[in-house]
């Protein structure tokens, strides 16, 4: 008995709010994305990214405004460049600036192009024409 409660303890406080959904390197391989499903608020979930070094170290962390109910793809668009094409939200950019991400303004429709690519390779079709 003892050894289930403890283990119900160990898992219970384990439990942060976020469910690793993909893992993407960055072309060079020195940074990793980490995208995960942020559930930390009741009845809000939205898609975070998580910043990591090729070792694993935390850098930073943004929680966007997609959700994982609609379909959404995310990918490297160069070494420094996020790009998250979201039914849901629409086409969003990240930069990452001194280890941190940084919310882009625009999204150029080259960066836009390779993420619907990414799309349609996760889903087999993207659906919406941009």
């Amino acid at each position: 008995m003892r050894t289930i409660l403890i283990i119900l303890t160990v898992g219970l406080l384990s439990c942060n709010g976020q469910k690793v959904l993909e893992k993407h390197n960055s072309p060079t391989g020195d940074f990793v994305l980490q995208v995960e499903l942020d559930n930390s608020k009741p009845n809000d979930e939205h898609l975070g990214f998580r910043l990591l070094t090729k070792d694993g170290k935390e850098l930073d962390y943004v929680r966007t405004f997609a959700g994982d109910h609609m379909k959404w793809a995310v990918t490297w668009f160069n070494d420094k460049t996020i790009i998250l094409d979201s039914h849901d939200v629409g086409t969003y950019g990240w930069t990452v600036d001194n280890t941190r991400l940084k919310t882009m303004d625009q999204v150029a429709k080259d960066m836009e192009d390779k993420c619907v690519e990414a799309f349609k390779i996760k889903y087999g079709t993207h659906g919406i024409q941009h």
